[in-house]
């Protein structure tokens, strides 16, 4: 981990092989399983956003779940350095979810 980052969570991504070759549909799951801290390993399901929002066709590893500061990231963010090619945590509330998504996208989360 990045030095100075306490809190964050290790992630794996992964979805079947036959659904990362063609891109993952809006019934389809997504699976994200939490590594550490050990008090909060579990396997979350999900599934894409219907209106929105790209195909998933990546299987990611060893990535970082980095709290968003503030946590409800409605405007800029004093740790976006840090969020950048990881997977943010946000907080429900505050604005739109998606205000929230561009927010995050703006500091390549």
């Amino acid at each position: 981990m990045v030095p100075g980052a306490a809190g964050w969570c290790c992630l794996v991504l992964w979805l079947p092989a036959c659904v990362a070759a063609h891109g993952l549909r809006i019934h389809d799951y997504l699976y994200f399983q939490v590594l550490s801290p050990g008090d909060i390993r579990y396997i979350f399901t999900a599934t894409p956003a219907k209106d929105f929002g790209g195909i998933f066709h990546t299987r990611y590893e060893q990535i970082h779940l980095v709290p968003a500061e503030p946590s409800e990231a409605c405007g800029e963010l004093s740790n976006g350095f840090f969020i950048q090619d990881q997977i943010a945590l946000v907080e429900r509330g505050g604005c739109s979810f998606l205000s929230k998504t561009r927010v995050v996208q703006e500091h390549g989360g």
